[in-house]
């Protein structure tokens, strides 16, 4: 497995408008170049907490003498480590694209990480959860995907075909909320039952029905599971050989939010690739406990882990995470959803360096790290 170095902390020039055009000819150059992976890809899109970092608060209001030296680092350099967007990332085989999680930073990261990893479309989206930092980039979705197709027919009229919609994998709890935040994505079709209605803006306010208009917006396909359906793999795609198995965390108190098993074969006769998703969670219920106890060689494990501080009652803090490692022993893991107080990324990963005797290798991801199989 190869793994990408982190982006080094040299200042980052911002160009002038002046030379933005042959910034973009050299980002479209680039993606021209990039070509799919060979073999089985993982990239992680995202790394950081729902607030994406650096944080808001941070920078507007720091602290006299003691300003947040990530959030610092972050803005000074933001094509480095610190600068951290919503937890996401993208499973690739044979050509195939599946992104987890689709939250509020994923515009940004699919212009930053896509073009120069020759992603052009995805296929697939898997949900984790129903909160912001996990869904509120599909609208997005519309631009991500393939555009309408244009068809001349022959007595003059033009047809627009609609794309291969975009499969979404999520359990019902999230499947309620997503209709109801985005009712314009969901056809009616396609909802389930929900305490709550899911009715689009179409009446004034003297309640007179007003008739909407053809509005562009993505093309998707829902495929909610019930709770019955946990811990039985699912294919996001068809014709590759990618599995997900999902089973629920805990993410404070008794919400859910999904993890997943994630296996990759290449070919009949290849190795198998297997990956342990848990992205957000503070606790496991105890079939989930027994489920991941049984996974055998990890290649790799992408584990939570907010800050250091103990007191955050829906996210593993540092040491929970390094429990974590210790007690499942993967061939590598990587901690995601990292908050600012945690610490400056090379800091903390130099603390990590120390469980290598321990033979574990365990690091802070970054955005954009790629791990080629």
């Amino acid at each position: 497995m190869l793994a990408t170095p982190p982006p080094s902390h040299t200042r980052c020039f911002v160009p002038p408008l002046t030379m933005m055009s042959s910034w973009f000819s050299r980002m479209i150059a680039s993606s021209a170049a990039a070509t799919p992976p060979a073999g089985p890809q993982f990239i992680v899109i995202g790394s950081g907490v729902s607030t994406a970092i650096p944080r808001i608060s941070c920078v507007m209001r720091p602290k006299p003498g003691d300003a947040c030296k990530t959030c610092h680092d972050a803005v000074n350099n933001p094509s480095g480590p610190n600068r951290r967007g919503n937890v996401s990332a993208l499973v690739r085989l044979g050509g195939k694209n599946i992104l987890i999680d689709c939250g509020k930073t994923t515009r940004d990261a699919a212009i930053t990480h896509f073009p120069k990893n020759g992603v052009r479309n995805v296929d697939a989206v898997v949900l984790t959860h129903g909160h912001a930092d996990a869904i509120l980039g599909l609208d997005d979705s519309r631009d991500i995907q393939h555009g309408s197709t244009k068809k001349e027919l022959p007595n003059g009229e033009t047809q627009w075909i609609p794309p291969n919609p975009m499969q979404i994998f999520l359990n019902e709890e999230t499947m309620r909320v997503c209709q109801t935040v985005f009712p314009y994505l969901v056809p009616e079709d396609q909802r389930i039952a929900s305490e709550t209605s899911t009715e689009s803006g179409d009446q004034c306010c003297d309640g007179e029905k007003k008739k909407d208009i053809p509005r562009r917006v993505a093309t998707l396909k829902w495929n909610p599971y019930p709770v019955s359906e946990y811990f039985v793999p699912f294919r996001p795609v068809e014709d590759v050989d990618v599995t997900f198995t999902p089973f629920p965390m805990w993410h404070g108190g008794t919400y859910v939010c999904m993890g997943f098993l994630i296996k990759m074969r290449e070919a009949p006769d290849a190795d198998e690739v297997v990956i342990l998703y848990m992205s957000d969670l503070n606790d496991l219920p105890d079939d989930s406990d027994s489920f991941i106890t049984e996974v055998k060689d990890i290649d790799l494990l992408v584990v939570d882990m907010l800050t250091k501080s103990t007191l955050n009652r829906s996210h593993f803090d540092y040491q929970a995470s390094i429990d974590m490692v210790r007690r499942l022993r993967p061939k590598k893991a990587v901690a995601v959803g990292m908050t600012c107080s945690l610490g400056l990324h090379d800091d903390v990963n130099r603390e990590l360096a120390e469980l290598d005797k321990e033979g574990i290798d365990f690091r802070l991801s970054f955005d954009g790290q790629v791990f080629q199989f």
